[in-house]
């Protein structure tokens, strides 16, 4: 690569400039030192705003091959951590430093058996195989479906005809929900299991194709014969 002769004079003009700004900013800096310095005056503390926060977020798209359609699955994963609002945050004054757990020892020892049992505590989460269920049946119900008997007839049937690997992310995530052996139990009514056991033991789930004539999940999938 080689720069035309007709842009080096203002290649060079600019280096100069950005020389230039460079020492300037040099000499701003000693002289602040140098102000500090004399007064004998300490640098200042940043100190934020109420309730303020900065954070990190990453996010990861994986692009999904769908014919004719721009759709993306996204992961995030954010960290937020808050902002020191005062002074003391960074220098601890003589009453903040004498205020420690030797004063107040047994309810500092009270707070520490109190957090010792709610770390300890098996955390249980929000998200449950039923609660999602019952989101997807009612959701069903609006749509004009049998509502549980056609979530029944999805786990039957897709553990008849699983979705393999080649079917992507999305089949993953399909499988996943209508598979509740895949997950630790929840104490499930005996029929979800039931209608798994049906599909992938018996291949038979003519039981719920009775009550469910349309399968939602065959708006998405088709079964392709080997």
């Amino acid at each position: 690569m080689k720069l035309p002769l007709n842009q080096q004079p203002l290649l060079l003009l600019g280096l100069l400039v950005l020389w230039a700004s460079f020492l300037q900013a040099s000499n701003n800096d000693t002289e602040t030192v140098d102000i500090i310095s004399k007064h004998g005056r300490s640098k200042r503390t940043l100190v934020y705003t109420f309730n303020s926060c900065s954070g990190i977020l990453i996010a990861l798209s994986i692009p999904l091959l769908i014919t004719g359609r721009n759709i993306f699955m996204s992961y995030n994963f954010e960290a937020n951590y808050n902002m020191p609002t005062d002074s003391t945050d960074f220098t601890q004054g003589i009453l903040k430093k004498g205020d420690n757990e030797q004063i107040h020892e047994a309810e500092a020892r009270k707070v520490r058996e109190t957090s010792r049992m709610i770390a300890s505590a098996p955390k249980r989460s929000s998200l449950s195989r039923k609660k999602f269920y019952r989101t997807i049946e009612l959701n069903l119900q609006r749509y004009g479906f049998a509502g549980k008997r056609c979530i029944l007839r999805m786990i039957c049937d897709l553990a008849d005809t699983p979705l393999h690997h080649e079917n992507g992310v999305l089949g993953d995530v399909l499988q996943l929900i209508f598979t509740p052996s895949l997950s630790q139990d929840e104490n499930l009514p005996s029929e979800f299991t039931r209608a798994e056991q049906l599909g992938r033991e018996e291949r038979n789930c003519n039981k719920y194709r009775a009550h469910c004539p349309a399968s939602p999940i065959d708006l998405v999938t088709i079964v392709l014969a080997h």
